[in-house]
């Protein structure tokens, strides 16, 4: 009789943007079939977990852990009427505020409710691995709490983020430093 597979939770945002990627490295989990893979996101999420699960050529399933709270869109629906921005500077300035309401913006009574359903998922898995989304605070709060071994995973490529830490405005060199 083989071992049990060892856990493995994604923990990402619904959106997108953040889960495509989290999503792709799950199901090449799930190809694979070495681990028992766990997708914890808020609900929006569960239909493209099911539609994974609904593909007959895998062994086992993702198994899918709804947090509770609101999502970032849900967030950002409720407090900015268009998303839309013009382009040019003013639009930056706007698309900027966007941009804080939206990383920013659960309610202290949401984020912990959302904290504590990540830390149970967490509790209930007991993963050997993490895989985070940087952008999902309250998970990787929960993840750290715990001294969970963490993996972060998202989008966007490593270039975009040292850019702005180059020293000798090294961003605005043809090279970087």
């Amino acid at each position: 009789m083989s071992p049990p597979r060892q856990p493995i939770l994604f923990l990402t945002s619904p959106e997108h943007g953040q889960s495509n990627v989290a999503l792709a490295v799950a199901e090449e989990f799930l190809h694979r079939g070495e681990f028992e893979i766990h997708v914890a996101s808020f609900k929006e999420l569960s239909a493209r977990v099911q539609a994974i699960n609904d593909k007959p050529e895998y062994n086992q399933v993702l198994h899918f852990h709804p947090i509770a709270g609101p999502s970032l869109s849900e967030i950002v629906t409720r407090t900015v009427s268009d998303i839309c921005h013009r382009p040019g500077l003013a639009g930056t300035r706007y698309a900027c505020n966007i941009i804080n309401i939206s990383v920013l913006g659960w309610k202290p009574d949401e984020y912990i409710l959302s904290y504590w359903s990540c830390l149970e998922i967490l509790k209930d898995v007991r993963p050997v691995v993490v895989v985070a989304d940087p952008l999902l605070h309250l998970g990787l709060d929960a993840a750290r709490s715990i001294d969970s071994r963490i993996v972060i995973l998202w989008p966007v490529p490593l270039k975009d983020i040292v850019a702005t830490v180059q020293p000798k405005a090294g961003i605005f060199w043809k090279y970087p430093l």
